[in-house]
């Protein structure tokens, strides 16, 4: 049984810029064996989320993942991730902008 790391790496909108203020997360991935703490599979996966849906970037977790099953349970999970936490989700300030202010 796989273990699942998630992380926020960036927030940024969605280029073109659409009317329902779309946003991107790029979410950092690991899928750990549990049994021996080995790294299975690491990537970063845009997710595009609004008001009214969370879509990963299902193409960029195929490329990484051969497994079907683990593949669909990887979409699911940073999806459920990604949704919980999209009330707290504001865009990234880069660090430059950070500074100057």
């Amino acid at each position: 049984m796989p273990q699942y790391v998630f992380d926020i790496q960036q927030v940024y909108r969605k280029k073109p810029e659409d009317k329902i203020g779309s946003l991107v997360a790029e979410v950092d991935i690991e899928v750990i064996d549990q049994h021996s703490g080995r790294i299975l599979h690491k990537m970063v996966v845009p997710v595009l989320f609004h008001n009214y849906g969370v879509y990963p970037e299902l193409s960029n977790i195929s490329s990484h993942i051969p497994s079907p099953n683990l593949r669909k349970e990887v979409y699911y999970r940073v999806r459920r991730y990604v949704k919980k936490l999209r009330p707290y989700l504001e865009v990234s300030k880069s660090w430059g902008e950070e500074r100057e202010q």
